[in-house]
């Protein structure tokens, strides 16, 4: 006789797995475009827009804005210096608390790797939440939570 599974044990091995389709769209020539993720019918699910820069500073932080299907702004992210960003959570037009920052730890040709931090309260030395290695140059990325994948990426 089968297992049956409840609502509150789906997906039952705790993996689901799904196909997003990443596009890069752009306004003109000029523009350096915004990065749409849909499903495999064409369904947008998140866009990534180019935010406006913190000029009120003397160190202009340049942010990014993760925005929903209908616009709605959901993540805001910040670079703080070159291979450093943190991410905000934001609901209506207020943004609410820190959900993650990322390092840059290795920049190379053909790998870049990044320690990726959940939450707020993360001293010096403390140990990734997660780590993202990757290959600009193959187009690929894998994130991994231990010694375990989260999710790959390979285009």
């Amino acid at each position: 006789m089968g297992t049956t599974t409840t609502p509150d044990e789906w997906p039952p091995d705790g993996q689901f797995t799904f196909d997003l389709f990443i596009s890069k769209k752009y306004k003109s020539f000029s523009d350096a475009g915004n990065i749409q993720f849909t499903d495999s019918i064409g369904n947008l699910f998140f866009r990534v827009d180019r935010g406006q820069s913190h000029n009120s500073s003397p160190h202009t932080h340049r942010q990014k804005l993760i925005l929903d299907a209908s616009d709605k702004t959901l993540i805001r992210l910040v670079r703080l210096v070159k291979g450093s960003w943190q991410g905000f959570m934001v609901t209506d037009t207020e943004e609410k608390e820190l959900i993650f920052s990322v390092n840059r730890t290795l920049n190379t040709f053909t790998k870049l790797e990044f320690d990726i931090f959940l939450g707020d309260g993360h001293g010096e030395g403390a140990e990734a939440d997660l780590k993202m290695k990757g290959s600009a140059f193959r187009r690929s990325c894998t994130i991994y939570k231990g010694n375990s994948i989260v999710a790959e990426l390979d285009l």
